[in-house]
């Protein structure tokens, strides 16, 4: 098995979706006997979920620090704000690097020793030029409970997420209990509003919640969303084709800007049993077909072909 390098920049317990996704791949190719270790923003030296994690240092310093850990490896994992330090490292090193893309960024197309992986097909078809290998959000089903919570959610409370349509739902639905869990990046929006309940970036409480809310502008696949259904929880979100590809027949798809159909849509949810346990019931079947297994298994497969 291989020997494989991450430098996502930021890493647990600090984290967004990307090393959300980073850290559960990971997790699995090491169940498959693959080594990790990771190059991370951090004062010190430390260990995380059996990956040792090593400090990045001052770029003006990027070709004398960390060749210890780029001559052990035989690839690199990278994405978002760590790559371009992967990069110049790898072609220091001459090193294989693996950027795993979740926006529409920059992909490195051009660099000999790249590969892309993209997190959806919606994303990869983007780039129709390219070669499209994708790799979907590992989320497990297994690992979830079926959700008996109250509240109706927002994760990341910034703009892109919708977080002035989860306020302004709020205020029109003063009957129920709402709660905004702050992301950890863009501007969180936290205004103090008497039905919410504001917490800070960390674990989801999704026994606490009732129905997601994903209003966001741009997604390429949401992994809460995948995590809400997991736990038979319905997800009222913008109609955007990355949505639709992770929460296909699941999904309750409105228009972000009409918060009058969101509200519907809510009160309808808390109001009436039946719909809301059909829903539920969606959600899990679609969360079953997510399974991260098979889609491991080829990964893996393809992997080691590159290596």
């Amino acid at each position: 098995m291989s020997k494989i390098l991450i430098t996502p920049y930021n890493w647990f317990p600090n984290h967004a979706g990307g090393e959300v996704y980073l850290y559960r791949l990971c997790q699995h190719l090491i169940q498959l006997g693959h080594e990790v270790k990771c190059i991370a923003y951090c004062e010190k030296p430390y260990t995380y979920g059996g990956i040792e994690v090593y400090p990045q240092g001052n770029m003006e310093r990027i070709y004398l620090e960390n060749n210890d850990l780029f001559e052990w490896c035989d690839l690199v994992f990278t994405q978002l704000i760590g790559t371009n330090y992967a990069h110049n490292k790898c072609l220091q090193h001459k090193k294989k690097m693996i950027f795993f893309a979740h926006n529409q960024g920059k992909h490195y197309f051009l660099t000999p020793n790249a590969k892309v992986v993209y997190n959806s097909h919606s994303l990869g078809n983007l780039f129709p030029d390219h070669e499209l290998t994708v790799l979907q959000p590992l989320t497990n089903y297994r690992d979830y409970s079926q959700s008996t919570g109250e509240h109706i959610a927002l994760i990341n409370c910034n703009e892109n997420k919708g977080v002035r349509q989860f306020i302004q739902l709020a205020e029109m639905l003063p009957q129920y209990k709402f709660m905004g869990i702050k992301g950890n990046y863009g501007k969180q929006i936290t205004p103090e509003v008497a039905n919410i309940t504001w917490l800070e970036n960390g674990a989801i409480p999704w026994d606490k919640i009732k129905i997601l809310i994903v209003p966001s502008e741009i997604e390429s696949w949401s992994q809460v969303a995948t995590e809400a259904i997991c736990c038979g929880i319905p997800v009222i979100c913008s109609d955007l084709v990355g949505l639709r590809e992770n929460l296909s027949y699941a999904g309750i798809y409105i228009d972000r800007n009409d918060v009058n159909s969101y509200a519907g849509m809510i009160e309808t949810l808390m109001m009436d049993g039946l719909y809301y346990y059909n829903k539920s019931r969606l959600s899990v079947d679609r969360a079953n077909e997510l399974d991260p297994i098979p889609r491991v298994k080829e990964f893996n497969e393809w992997l080691l072909k590159v290596v």
